[in-house]
């Protein structure tokens, strides 16, 4: 039988580099992060990248989004960009 535990992922800051956003689409950028991690993290037990803290900082790949990409879907991109640097990846 497997443990449920809860899991409070907190980003103060986020820069992103070579990226220009319209402050209007903020929100929605942020909300993509946010539904994809809480997506990726449900019954993740494999954070190698976390032991019981906070991770100070993390330098994630460059991300090769077409100049297209909806603003959900760029943070549906950081989101797994994030996931897999606390599941160990690179």
């Amino acid at each position: 039988m497997s443990r449920s535990r809860d899991i409070d992922v907190r980003i103060e800051r986020l820069v992103v580099h070579g990226l220009e956003v319209e402050p209007r689409h903020a929100a929605r950028i942020h909300a993509g992060i946010r539904d994809e991690l809480a997506r990726l993290l449900e019954g993740d037990v494999s954070l190698r990248g976390v032991s019981d803290g906070a991770v100070p900082s993390m330098n994630a790949p460059a991300l090769r989004l077409p100049p297209t990409t909806g603003p959900e879907a760029i943070g549906r991109a950081i989101a797994m960009s994030v996931h897999s640097l606390l599941s160990g990846g690179s």
